[in-house]
């Protein structure tokens, strides 16, 4: 029984009767516990026992929310005190960021993608520590309480509230490079509210225009799936064949959803061996059991499925499933009812994430979401020690930072000025970015993470990035270094001279004589051979002669941040080229220098003119896209649609061939491809709304699929004409059983729009689109409508044939 203690804590144990002999919850209670608690119950008590509880849990929510009486002031929002620090220790690293960048140790494509990363990762370390915040000092403050409930609102708009506001979205769905530094509490300069309009611009876009899209898609999902209802409760042996079915991986294998998780609520498509236990077929899994066979077989079991069942393959004249190849009512726990419209309620889960959540965008105002790169950050200040040496390369990690990618397990110390030690440990794959003997301040990073989104970069945006100097003057190529894929370009400041004519003027305003038509050059200027460009009104400065070294003669280069033997302490804020000499000082004319990928086309030749802000080239620079649902709706819809540019067509067609080559049969070599293809858009997509954050049931998804595999007849086949040239799986053996002779066909996967529009029955297809087209074929081909579907019923005034008007049509026609 469950009891409130005086801590409001849920204490809940079970009867003796239970298999369990003692559970106890003493936790703060939000949206997701509740729900793991209460499908404990219905599991181990039954619906009737729970509906007890859950009326007094109830109760207890009203009274107490009656009393409390929260809600927002301005006291409440007031920011966390770590937070001016944090953003301006950000700001800081920046401005290094600049100078790396102004002395060539770092791309223009590496400065930008650094400067994205940091803030990136900056707002979300903000966020956690808004949420320790809270945890440590104001537990009962009204915005945690919100925040966390589960109901609505998330850390995100608390964090626009109280610490910053970050990275925002173009309408484009591209992230905007400058971020909004101050939160709603602080109030938003003129600058930044212009970039903050924005996102606020892409969420009310979003809310008028993609919410429509999503809603068009329930409609043709809808359209699919009206008519597919639990028939009977066993297909027979085509359902027995199965799908086959582990735990759900990106592209870089890891694990998303766990095959435990998976499993509940499916049958089993065969015998199955636990130790000295054996699993028969035809058996419904819960949540034991599949805790069981995830261990047995960690690599994945054959379970029932609607893609293979006999009923949704044409077996009957009616459109449906069987009870054992959908498997569990998850409202109820148990086996689905017959007559229940798993279609409609298929249609609906797969339509409602992406109808409710693209206001997810309008509720958050275009704020970039999604997941920061792992980085692991120092506790506190001290020298970093390696007690023991390690195996590794060094490898220019993400944003040009210099780092030792680790072969092996490493250990390494921070030891604090009070002699306390740190210890982290770091498994192998993991890039350091700090060096043995280094001091390092509190919250600086460590290490990174070099999985997916770093190595393999599949899901984040290819944006071309035009590389341009802020000087104005010649470009000069210092060369290639070794051991290296990067090269210098030096740009030497000065201004353009007008291009002069091919005669030359006299007189006492006389600029300049003629040179190869290009540019001219001053009476008072040397003119250095191999340059296209001269340039008057050099930009200089003046240093002293101590600052640099002995050898140091006009037209030597020194570099941004040197530092001498005489004066160690000081250093060159910017590089150039030595200009002119005497004894005291030296006169330095400003070089910018580009680092770039050695492989990359410039625009301009050697020597050639460069005018300040000039394009000189373009690198790709890799971006995170915006993680919300509207990126990810239209990927989503052309898997539905089964779009031509989508892989698995190819695939399916070089598996179909590959099998035939190998002797197979032609029906056993298309329902392969086939069978393998629909698995793949159904791992598809639910990675698509994994990224998302949406769990829905894969036997939603595999209703659709099943819909959207067929075969095509050849139209050369002299049992056919062109209008009937697609036919189901069951239909083509079938055909090839009468007939005694194997027709010609091949598998194809047909979008959910035309499969609705070939529908048996032309009612359901003309209520979809297309109405003049199909009522007119319908006229021409004499066809009859059995009414079978919902739609159909509906149309015609007819009782539903689902639920209790499915049992009464059965004992009718029994």
């Amino acid at each position: 029984m469950c009891t409130q203690n005086e801590s409001l804590d849920v204490t809940c144990t079970p009867s003796p009767s239970s298999e369990l002999t003692f559970w106890y919850f003493n936790e703060h209670l939000d949206k997701g516990n509740l729900k793991k608690i209460i499908s404990w119950l219905v599991t181990y008590y039954g619906g009737l026992r729970t509906n007890g509880i859950l009326e007094r849990l109830k109760r207890l929510g009203f009274e107490q929310g009656l009393q409390a009486g929260v809600s927002i002031g301005v006291g409440d929002i007031a920011p966390p005190p770590m937070r001016d620090n944090f953003v301006s220790s950000i700001g800081y690293g920046l401005l290094g960021t600049n100078r790396q960048y102004n002395a060539g140790q770092m791309t223009a494509a590496e400065k930008a993608q650094r400067a994205i990363d940091s803030w990136f990762s900056a707002t979300e370390l903000l966020r956690r520590s808004i949420v320790l915040y809270f945890e440590q000092f104001n537990r009962m403050s009204p915005m945690h309480m919100m925040a966390f409930s589960g109901a609505r609102g998330n850390m995100t708009q608390v964090r626009q509230l109280m610490g910053m506001r970050g990275l925002m979205l173009d309408p484009l769905g591209q992230i905007i490079t400058s971020p909004v530094r101050a939160s709603f509490r602080q109030g938003l300069t003129v600058t930044e509210y212009l970039i903050s309009a924005y996102g606020a611009r892409k969420g009310l876009v979003d809310t008028a225009l993609r919410t429509a899209n999503a809603g068009y898609l329930t409609r043709r999902l809808i359209d699919v799936l009206q008519d597919v209802i639990v028939l009977q409760v066993d297909c027979g042996p085509l359902g027995r064949e199965g799908c086959f079915l582990s735990s759900l991986r990106n592209e870089n294998g890891k694990e998303l959803i766990p095959l435990k998780k998976r499993l509940i609520g499916r049958v089993t498509a065969e015998n199955l061996y636990i130790g000295s236990t054996v699993l028969p077929r035809d058996r419904d899994i819960n949540p034991l059991l599949a805790d069981l066979i995830a261990k047995a077989y960690p690599s994945g079991i054959k379970v029932r499925s609607s893609i293979t069942c006999g009923l949704s393959l044409g077996q009957t004249q009616r459109n449906g499933i069987c009870q054992l190849c959908y498997g569990w009512d998850l409202s109820l726990g148990d086996l689905v009812e017959l007559g229940e419209a798993v279609g409609i309620l298929a249609a609906q889960s797969i339509g409602e994430p992406g109808t409710q959540l693209t206001m997810r965008t309008f509720h958050t105002g275009g704020v970039i979401s999604g997941q920061a790169t792992d980085r692991l950050r120092a506790s506190g200040g001290g020298r970093v020690i390696y007690p023991s040496r390690t195996s590794g390369r060094l490898i220019r990690a993400n944003g040009g930072m210099i780092g030792f990618f680790l072969y092996q397990n490493c250990n390494l110390l921070i030891v604090r000025p009070q002699g306390k030690r740190l210890r982290y440990e770091f498994p192998a794959g993991v890039i350091l970015l700090i060096r043995h003997g280094q001091w390092v301040q509190p919250m600086q990073e460590l290490a990174e993470t070099s999985d997916d989104e770093q190595l393999n970069r599949a899901n984040w945006l290819k944006k071309p990035y035009q590389i341009s100097s802020q000087l104005g003057g010649s470009l000069y190529y210092v060369g290639e270094s070794k051991n290296s894929n990067l090269m210098d370009r030096w740009v030497l400041s000065g201004s353009r001279l007008a291009q002069n004519y091919k005669y030359k003027t006299f007189g006492l305003t006389s600029f300049g004589d003629w040179i190869n038509c290009e540019t001219s050059k001053g009476s008072s200027f040397d003119f250095y051979q191999n340059q296209l460009a001269l340039v008057s009104g050099l930009d200089t400065f003046s240093v002293t002669t101590k600052q640099l070294p002995m050898h140091s003669q006009p037209g030597n280069f020194i570099n941004t941040g040197y530092r001498s033997n005489i004066s160690p302490n000081k250093r060159f804020q910017e590089g150039g080229r030595v200009r002119s000499w005497s004894r005291s000082t030296a006169t330095i004319q400003r070089v910018g220098r580009i680092l770039s990928p050695s492989d990359e086309k410039l625009s301009l030749s050697y020597g050639a003119r460069v005018d300040p802000g000039m394009n000189l080239g373009r690198v790709i620079l890799y971006t995170p896209v915006g993680g919300d649902i509207t990126q990810a709706l239209p990927k989503i819809e052309s898997f539905f649609e089964a779009r031509s540019y989508q892989p698995f067509h190819r695939a399916l067609c070089q598996g179909f061939s590959t099998l035939l080559n190998l002797g197979f049969s032609r029906h056993f070599a298309a329902v392969s491809a086939l069978r393998a293809t629909q698995q793949y858009i159904r791992e598809s997509i639910q990675r698509l709304y994994f990224e998302q954050g949406v769990e829905i049931n894969d036997r939603h998804i595999e209703l659709v699929i099943g819909q959207m595999g067929l075969m095509l007849v050849s139209k050369d086949d002299m049992y056919f004409d062109q209008s009937l040239s697609y036919i189901s799986v069951f239909e083509s053996l079938i055909l090839e059983t009468v007939n005694s002779t194997e027709l010609v066909y091949e598998p194809i996967i047909m979008g959910i729009t035309k499969v609705g529009l070939r529908k048996s029955g032309f009612l359901a297809s003309a209520s979809f689109q297309e109405t003049v087209r199909v009522l007119t074929r319908a006229g021409l081909e004499n066809q009859k409508d059995r009414v079978n579907g919902l739609k159909e019923s509906i149309i015609l005034g007819r009782p539903l044939s689902v639920g209790t008007g499915w049992c009464a049509q059965s004992n009718y026609l029994s």
